[in-house]
């Protein structure tokens, strides 16, 4: 689907050259590449690499290039930071610059977790106003400290914008599903005074907040609210060609395990027979935050054995943990149920360059190997801080040969490409 191919062809005495794409991305990924395989470019997240040539030589080539992963791809999360680091900071013109280099390196899935934006607003008109900057639901210096860069109605605008922008090359961005209410994406004071949902038992205090409460699912009203803010945002900004849930991540409804895990449990299976109503075929993504921290194996087992692997995909974005215990090997995934490889980079306690490379080294491997799995990912909670990772992400996505798995070779081939002393000179 995303394969490309340039050949260069001779008639006459005039060079041609044809690039071919499977499909709308793919021909711009094949544009990119001419000009990397022929020119020397290189492009990086903070700037391409562009040398002077008096011509570009377009003969004798015939190229196929086919990636190993079916899902390529990163997340820009909401933990706050700088500008460079921090996507809920950038303007229309950094999100072209963005989605622009997602594309030269061959990406095809991003995933804004950054709020909701005016969602509420749009959904649920008669409850919920536009707030001046200062979001009634914010906590001033603090981990919940929400307030706007901009008024809602430019951010609504933006992600229209950004998203558009996005689609028009092709690219993949999953539609938030079920229980979305988070520490960045909480319910407004007004729909809770004017709707005064239900909520689901907590037993912990995270999110203890009534607006970080999950709404009683149990209750139809409650389920068909949260997807009538998904078809909102299909309505207003996405398409319904991919979906995303956390289910109950990070909740902990009952001090009983066993309850909880039930409660769990039954949280996806609401979801997703609430999905499949209207879209019986559309992949579903399952997020792995919850896998990762707080279930056991057997109780990730116990859920992927309830569902449906012709349209869901377990999205582990934490493949490379310390952990040997709560990881992809241990959830009956490999060889046997679709699963996406990602790559875990955090906000704490450091944003200088980093990666878990021994264990990506001894776990990619198996990935790759596994017909099973469709994609690598990264979710960085601080977005940009590491070059060299976004660079080895691309690669790997798309190749994960010997040469790109060990960073050993790689950092090699990565610092001839950023640092040759010929091409910053020219």
């Amino acid at each position: 689907m995303d394969d490309f191919q340039l050949l260069s062809h001779s008639e006459k005495g005039r060079d041609m050259l044809f690039i071919a794409g499977g499909r709308p991305r793919a021909l711009l990924y094949g544009v990119y590449y001419f000009f990397e395989l022929r020119a020397g470019c290189r492009y990086f997240w903070d700037g391409d690499r562009i040398p002077t040539a008096d011509a570009v030589d377009i003969s004798g080539l015939n190229v196929l290039e086919k990636p190993r992963f079916e899902y390529r791809g990163l997340r820009y999360f909401a933990h706050r930071s700088l500008h460079r680091f921090q996507a809920e900071h950038w303007n229309f013109e950094d999100w072209k610059k963005e989605i622009d280099w997602v594309l030269k390196k061959r990406f095809n899935l991003f995933m804004l977790r950054i709020g909701l934006d005016d969602l509420f607003q749009k959904a649920f008109p008669e409850y919920v106003s536009y707030p001046g900057y200062e979001v009634p639901e914010s906590k001033e210096r603090s981990y919940d400290d929400r307030n706007l860069f901009w008024p809602l109605r430019d951010r609504g605008e933006l992600r229209r914008k950004i998203l558009a922008y996005a689609r028009e090359r092709d690219l993949l961005h999953p539609e938030d599903v079920g229980t979305m209410t988070h520490w960045y994406s909480r319910t407004p004071h007004e729909y809770l005074d004017k709707v005064q949902p239900d909520f689901l038992p907590q037993a912990t205090s995270g999110y203890g907040e009534k607006t970080g409460l999950v709404w009683d699912i149990r209750q139809e009203k409650n389920l068909d609210a949260y997807f009538h803010l998904t078809e909102t945002h299909i309505r207003e900004y996405g398409e319904p060609t991919l979906f995303h849930t956390i289910g109950l991540a990070e909740r902990r409804c009952y001090d009983d395990r066993e309850a909880n895990h039930q409660m769990k449990l039954y949280t996806y299976r609401r979801i997703i027979a609430k999905l499949r109503e209207k879209y019986p075929h559309a992949p579903l993504l399952i997020g792995s935050w919850d896998f990762c921290m707080y279930w056991t194996p057997e109780e990730v087992r116990s859920l992927v054995q309830e569902l449906n692997p012709n349209n869901t995909i377990i999205f582990d974005y934490t493949s490379e943990t310390d952990d040997e215990l709560r990881t992809f090997q241990n959830w009956d995934l490999v060889g046997k149920f679709p699963w996406i490889f990602g790559l875990f980079h955090a906000y704490e306690p450091n944003t200088e360059p980093r990666g878990n490379y021994e264990v990506i080294r001894r776990r990619l491997p198996i990935a790759a190997g596994d017909p099973m799995c469709k994609g690598m990912v990264l979710w960085p909670e601080c977005a940009h801080t590491d070059t060299l990772l976004l660079e080895y992400l691309s690669a790997n996505a798309w190749n994960p040969d010997s040469e790109n798995l060990d960073i050993h070779v790689f950092l090699e081939k990565f610092c001839a490409a950023r640092y040759d002393e010929e091409q910053l000179s020219s």
